[in-house]
C-alpha cells in the first residue's frame, strides 16, 4: 500500500488587536473531525479537531514552544467556532463526519499535565471566519 504524503498550508502572523493586545493570527486549510456542539453561558459553541501536517516547526517558532508532532508528522489542534460562526458551521456540516475548511482565526497554546505526569501542550484556533475548502489545492488528502 502506498503511503500518502500530507502537506498543509499554514500562514501565521503575530498581530496587535484593536484593544492593543498581541495575538497570533492564522490562516489555513484543514480537515475537521470530532464535531461537538453545545451552549456555554448562553453562547453557542462548536468544537472540532484538525490535523496540521508537516508544520510543527512553524508552530514551534510562532508559539515559542517546542511542538512535537506525532509519529506521522501531524500536530492535532482544537478549533472553536462561537456564536454565528457556530451556527454557520453547524448548518454546513449537517450529517458529515469530516469537512475541509479554510480557517482564519487566533492561534493560542496552553500547557497541561498529562495522565503520565508529563507536561503537554494544547493548541487552539478560535475561528474568526471560515469557508468551505472543497476543491482548494492547499493540502493533499
Amino acid at each position: 500500500m502506498d503511503e500518502k504524503k500530507y502537506s498543509t498550508f499554514l500562514n501565521c502572523n503575530k498581530c496587535i488587536s484593536y484593544n492593543g493586545g498581541e495575538f497570533i493570527g492564522v490562516s489555513t486549510v484543514v480537515k475537521l473531525s470530532n464535531f461537538k456542539q453545545k451552549e456555554v453561558n448562553g453562547t453557542k459553541l462548536t468544537t472540532a479537531r484538525a490535523r496540521i501536517a508537516n508544520r510543527s516547526n512553524v508552530l514551534s517558532a510562532v508559539l515559542g514552544q517546542t511542538i512535537t508532532p506525532d509519529e506521522y508528522g501531524n500536530v492535532w489542534v482544537d478549533v472553536t467556532f462561537w456564536d454565528s460562526k457556530s451556527d454557520r458551521i453547524g448548518k454546513y456540516l449537517g450529517d458529515r463526519e469530516t469537512a475541509r475548511v479554510f480557517l482564519v482565526g487566533a492561534l493560542s497554546c496552553r500547557t497541561f499535565e498529562k495522565e503520565d505526569g508529563n507536561t503537554g501542550i494544547g493548541i487552539t484556533i478560535r475561528a474568526s471566519d471560515w469557508a468551505p475548502a472543497e476543491g482548494r489545492p492547499a493540502s493533499a488528502e
